[in-house]
């Protein structure tokens, strides 16, 4: 794909590529009749961030990761009429590479599949998906899936409900690349409260509940960070997660934890529930952010790392 743009059929749908290291202005009027028929429309390269100028999203983030991750392929799917059931994809990386075009073909195949009416009940509307990925080879990549509903018929002229479930995929490179590295937490925080956010938190599901060791040993296991699985990777059963709770509810904060006590080596999935509350006629605005814990090698050799801040920023949806 070396053209400035470049149409491209996935299942049936035509798909605008635009290269933003070579896109200029001049095309932006053409990019918004793209959006404005419902073409699903990809910018990717140095500049993805460029697609803002001619279409913002319904869901948008503001904000990145802290380790070195960039912006490096934006993609919007618009409802046609209306500002509904919008579809967001945003790819970060540390560079551009062909993987992220892969990413955004099944992309495409999953949100057509989908209806774009934004009619889900006389209960629910949805608002929109957004689906962020972050590759931070060689430890993993994480896939983050936002969707966000408005619940109709509240009976309230103070407040807005909204219900948001957030899916987290993490796979380690170990199953991606057989680079050694496997996972061994994942942790996920909505802030009501930050800078800029506008929600309360009302209701969550809370993680399942985990049982630590006790005694000597618990204190040993807290201090040390010692892991059996790690120092015995041939006990290991099937995969067995753990969930800590973490939240707040007087600081608006959902945060939960989940361990890994089982085969660092698999992927796992995990759903992220919680309803929000904004004043009426307000949009919603909510900072999130996930960090994950990474070890390889095994017996007392094992090393560990801990992202920085990924998939962070302030989610913004749009009038």
């Amino acid at each position: 794909m070396e053209d400035t743009v470049n149409i491209v059929e996935i299942g049936g749908v035509e798909v605008v590529f635009v290269n933003s290291s070579l896109y200029s202005p001049d095309a932006a009027e053409e990019m918004r009749e793209w959006v404005d028929r419902g073409a699903p429309v990809v910018f990717y390269g140095e500049q993805p961030e460029l697609l803002l100028d001619v279409y913002r999203p319904r869901i948008h983030v503001e904000g990145s990761s802290r380790g070195g991750s960039k912006l490096v392929l934006l993609g919007v799917i618009a409802a046609v009429g209306n500002r509904s059931n919008e579809f967001v994809l945003r790819v970060l990386g540390r560079s551009f590479t062909e993987d992220a075009l892969e990413l955004a073909y099944g992309w495409v195949e999953d949100s057509r599949g989908e209806t774009v009416d934004g009619s889900l009940s006389d209960r629910y509307e949805s608002v929109g998906t957004l689906r962020e990925v972050e590759r931070h080879e060689p430890y993993g990549v994480l896939e983050s899936t936002v969707e966000l509903v408005r619940v109709l018929g509240d009976g309230s002229e103070t407040y807005n409900w909204y219900d948001a479930t957030v899916t987290q995929t993490v796979s380690p490179g170990r199953l991606l690349g057989d680079s050694g590295w496997g996972w061994s937490w994942l942790e996920y925080r909505m802030n009501g409260t930050a800078p800029g956010a506008n929600v309360y938190l009302t209701d969550y599901d809370q993680p399942p509940a985990g049982e630590t060791p006790v005694g000597l040993f618990s204190f040993l296991w807290r201090i040390m960070t010692f892991r059996w699985d790690e120092a015995f990777p041939w006990l290991r059963e099937d995969p067995v997660v753990h969930g800590l709770d973490m939240s707040d509810f007087s600081g608006e904060l959902f945060m939960a934890r989940y361990e890994n006590v089982g085969d660092v080596g698999t992927s796992f999935t995990v759903r992220h529930h919680y309803v929000l509350r904004v004043g009426e006629g307000q949009a919603p605005m909510f900072w999130h952010q996930t960090q994950i814990k990474y070890v390889k090698g095994m017996a007392f050799n094992v090393e560990r790392y801990i992202t920085p801040p990924i998939l962070d920023g302030l989610v913004i949806v749009n009038p």
